[in-house]
């Protein structure tokens, strides 16, 4: 008697080792001398808390509360061996199965080892190598090409799963018909499109079409140039191919655009979701204006239109204004507090403008050390028992310091952005990722902000930190007008409201490769990483514009590649930046080993020789002639290249630390620049970003670095913030304390030098001095320019 058992399982995960995933369906099916018996074992399994990953359970569709009522993988094993008992085993994906099971009866202590002890085989092995030129296929596939009826299969399950792989090995080991020799086509097809590329978008402001779908390989003949809709035929209909040298294929995001002529790929972008997300960015972080405000407008019976003053800056235009003279405070011991009294020349109404934005606060005297405090590891409760005040003035005053910051920012730049004219700088740009929004006690699941930030790498200062959340936007509005569009069930490119995540599913999982369960917040709305990035990109080009040119360093993300390709296309275009992507691999030493005597190999190859010593004995000076030989002779390797490949990775020749650092430079420089570039390549890093979020981790309570229990596995933060606008709001009072306040005193103490201690705004020449919280706190724009107005 020929007796086989085919057997399958549905797990949390894909892996029992490097993830601790677990069985949570098994099934057997019975075959006796080439027939399906009919004999089989099934059994639904608890994973004893071990949560399935969104993408499994998108696969089996089993809750935890339907697993948490089933027995253990202990309580089942004994009838399981019992059934398979003194027959040869075969699964679908034996390399997937057998290592869950062996790992479940691991835990349970029982001494089986199925490689021992049975004879096993995987037909999908079998089929590759025997019907398929040694390729794999799916199951569903398999079944397909021999006529097995699979209509019944709607969900994964190990019951349904091992009886078609059942009826597949019957059919392949003991039936002599052969199957078809491809998989016929199953899905229907889609219909062509008219226009299936996203439409450019109009800007409200520059009028200019926005259109960032064309390739993002700087390269590249098409980086550019926009792809163009499929041309029609004279019915009417759409041509197969797009209009010019595109074309569009399927990816795990969906429809991309793949350039034709260099074949990189990048997904579509809704060129309105950027824009609309970039103004909303400017709109926060602008000087505010001052103009009439019209309070006769509403009492008046006579007038119907507004004062023409009425949106007439008077930073812009002064002459439109008259300046009165000061008011005191009437407030109870804050008579010192005075405000500006101002008349509109048009229609005679004056108003006034507080001269000190502390004017009319409750317990002003607290506001220094509250702003010190949440700068330095203050946790929100203890301060407020420390300096005795309600939690709701807490949050009242952390709005106030975070207007106040922007403020002040705002300010210094526009007065002193000049100062970088001339200026090359070498910038760092990365991700960080914080875990936030535990509101319901019956609903743990956090939400994950990212924070994209760019510093510049020698003085430390923070040009830019973007958090991917909104608070100012109606998000009641916008997510009801979204679900009645139903613009969930579009692809992203083609929604309304495509910068924003609004459901749970689309929440974008943690930065480590853990199971954690994610949610959209239940206030303000959660801005996709792709345009959260791309207006992050948006706000930094006019540092760009002023500087002479710049070098980014960017962490090796495929995000960040295809932001700034399209992004920053026409600073890279006229060479005001050089974007690089930098890798850093903790690899044994043996891999780092070979990966240099790669790079010496290289240093050869174009005529670099050692002088007469070893690498490990040679200067810094004497190395960085060497690596400046190394990097032109790889960037003049690459201009030859150009338009025929893309960039290549570099491996560095002398990495700083334990790692092997890879450099891909995504632009190509000529031959002018080529040891200005090689000079920048060797000192690569992102050290200055790097810093920053250390910083924000060490200062900033709400946003540490979650903690992993020790009990189930799970992450949480110690002191998670319930409101994600208040962490939007500490990492831009941080970043304004560290360009304005913090300088590097302990970093030239510990070297023994004697230079005066500066601030990063005061290095790069955006500051004359080193400020104060009080500063900040009782800064006024106004104040500043009546200084300056005649």
């Amino acid at each position: 008697m020929d007796r086989v058992i085919v057997i399958d399982t549905e797990t949390t995960g894909l892996s029992p080792s490097k993830g601790g995933h677990r069985v949570i369906n098994i099934a057997a099916v019975e075959i006796i001398d080439g027939e399906v018996t009919g004999n089989t074992f099934h059994s639904f399994i608890n994973p004893e808390g071990k949560k399935s990953q969104p993408g499994a359970f998108k696969v089996h569709k089993l809750t935890a509360e339907f697993l948490s009522k089933q027995p253990t993988f202990s309580k089942i094993a004994t009838p399981l061996l019992e059934f398979i008992s003194g027959a040869r085993l075969s699964f679908y994906s034996k390399n997937f199965d057998m290592p869950f099971i062996q790992s479940e009866l691991d835990r349970s202590g029982i001494d089986v080892v199925l490689s021992r002890d049975f004879e096993s085989s995987c037909l999908m092995v079998d089929f590759a190598n025997r019907e398929n030129n040694g390729k794999y296929v799916k199951l569903d596939s398999a079944c397909i090409r021999y006529g097995i009826d699979i209509s019944q299969r709607k969900v994964h399950g190990a019951a349904i799963d091992a009886e078609l792989t059942a009826h597949l090995y019957v059919k392949f080991h003991y039936d002599d018909e052969r199957p078809l020799n491809r998989t016929p086509h199953q899905k229907p097809r889609e219909e062509k499109e008219i226009r299936p590329i996203p439409r450019a978008f109009k800007h409200p402001e520059s009028g200019q079409l926005i259109q960032l779908n064309h390739c993002k390989n700087p390269s590249c003949n098409n980086y550019g140039v926009p792809a163009l809709n499929p041309k029609l035929k004279k019915s009417g209909e759409p041509k197969k191919s797009l209009g010019n040298a595109y074309k569009l294929t399927n990816s795990n995001v969906g429809k991309s655009l793949t350039c034709k002529l260099c074949g990189s790929s990048t997904k579509l972008i809704n060129n309105k979701a950027f824009v609309l997300e970039s103004l909303r960015l400017n709109a926060i972080f602008r000087l505010r204006d001052i103009s009439c405000p019209d309070v006769k407008l509403q009492t008046s019976n006579r007038r119907k239109r507004p004062c023409r003053n009425a949106a007439v800056n008077l930073y812009k235009h002064p002459k439109r204004y008259t300046l009165k003279g000061t008011r005191a405070s009437a407030t109870k011991r804050q008579e010192e507090m005075s405000s500006q009294r101002i008349q509109c020349k048009a229609c005679k109404n004056q108003f006034t403008i507080p001269l000190n934005p502390q004017m009319g606060q409750a317990r002003k005297d607290v506001n220094v050390a509250l702003l010190k405090g949440l700068v330095n590891k203050g946790i929100l409760n203890r301060l407020s028992e420390q300096l005795d005040i309600s939690m709701s003035l807490i949050y009242h005053k952390l709005e106030f310091f975070y207007e106040q910051c922007i403020q002040f920012d705002q300010w210094h730049i526009s007065q002193n952005l000049n100062s970088l004219n001339g200026k090359r700088l070498t910038l760092s740009m990365d991700r960080q990722h914080y875990l936030v929004n535990w509101t319901e006690k019956e609903d743990a699941r956090p939400t994950k902000l990212v924070n994209t930030s760019t510093v510049d790498n020698q003085s430390r200062f923070v040009f830019a930190s973007t958090l991917n959340f909104d608070f100012t936007s109606d998000w009641e509005a916008i997510k009801k007008d979204s679900a009645m569009r139903r613009d969930f069930e579009k692809p992203e490119w083609k929604r309304r409201h495509a910068q924003y995540v609004l459901k749970d599913r689309e929440v974008q999982g943690d930065d480590v490769n853990d199971e954690l369960s994610l949610k959209a917040p239940q206030k303000g709305l959660l801005v996709q990483q792709t345009y959260s990035l791309m207006a992050h990109l948006e706000q930094m080009k006019p540092f760009y514009d002023v500087i002479d040119y710049s070098y980014l360093m960017a962490d090796d993300d495929e995000g960040f590649e295809l932001g700034i390709c399209l992004v920053l296309r026409e600073l890279i275009e006229n060479k005001k930046i050089y974007p690089v992507l930098i890798r850093a691999d903790r690899n044994n030493a043996s891999q780092m080993q070979d990966k240099r005597s790669w790079a010496e190999q290289v240093l050869r190859k174009h005529g670099v020789e050692f002088s007469g010593k070893g690498k490990d004995n040679l200067t810094l000076a004497e190395k960085r002639e060497l690596a400046q030989k190394y990097w032109a002779a790889n960037l003049e390797h690459q201009l030859h290249n150009a338009g025929h490949s893309r960039s290549e990775w570099l491996v560095h020749p002398f990495p700083k630390s334990q790692h092997s650092i890879q450099l891909k430079p995504l632009v190509g420089v000529g031959k002018d620049q080529w040891l200005d570039v090689a000079e920048s390549l060797f000192d690569s890093s992102t050290q200055g970003v790097d810093n920053y979020f250390q910083m924000i981790r060490r200062r900033i309570n709400v946003l540490e670095r979650p903690i992993t229990s020790a009990t189930n596995g799970h992450r949480w933060n110690g002191y998670a913030s319930y409101n994600p606008k208040w962490s939007v709001m500490l990492v831009e009072i941080l970043r304004v304390y560290n360009n304005y306040i913090i300088t590097d005193s302990k970093k030239l103490k510990n070297k023994g030098s004697k230079q005066k201690p500066l601030t990063p705004a005061q290095k790069l020449g955006l500051a004359e001095k080193r400020y104060s919280i009080q500063d900040i706190l009782s800064f006024s724009a106004f104040k500043e320019f009546k200084e300056n107005y005649h």
